[in-house]
C-alpha cells in the first residue's frame, strides 16, 4: 500500500515490484491515450464549473437571505443601528456591507 502512495505522490519507489511496474506501466498509458486524456479534462473542466456553480448559489443564497431578515427588521421598525449591529454579528458583515444591505432594502 505504501508503495502505491509513493506512486500517486511521485515518489520514487522500488521498480522489481511487479505490481508497481504494473501499475507505472498503466498510468503512462494513461497518460498517452488521447482519448483518456481528453475525456479526463471534460470532466475536470465539468468539475470545476459544477464547484464553482455551488460557490455563486451558495452567495446567492446568503445575499438573499440577509435581504429578507433586513426587511423583517424594517417591518419590525427596529432601529437603523440596531439593524446593522444585528446584520454584522449574524453574518460577519462589515459596517459598510450591513449600510448598503439596510439601504438596499429602504429602496
Amino acid at each position: 500500500m505504501q508503495q502505491f502512495l509513493d506512486v500517486i505522490a511521485n515518489r520514487k519507489v522500488d521498480a522489481d515490484d511487479h505490481f508497481i511496474v504494473q501499475l507505472k506501466k498503466r498510468i503512462a498509458f494513461v497518460k498517452h491515450n488521447k482519448k483518456w486524456r481528453a475525456e479526463y479534462m471534460r470532466l475536470s473542466l465539468y468539475e470545476m464549473d459544477r464547484r464553482h456553480g455551488l460557490k455563486v448559489a451558495r452567495q446567492e443564497g446568503k445575499k438573499e437571505a440577509i435581504l429578507q431578515v433586513t426587511n423583517l427588521f424594517i417591518n419590525q421598525q427596529l432601529p437603523e443601528e440596531k439593524i446593522i449591529a444585528n446584520l454584522k454579528e449574524a453574518y460577519g458583515l462589515t459596517d459598510e456591507e450591513a449600510e448598503q444591505y439596510y439601504k438596499r432594502c429602504l429602496k
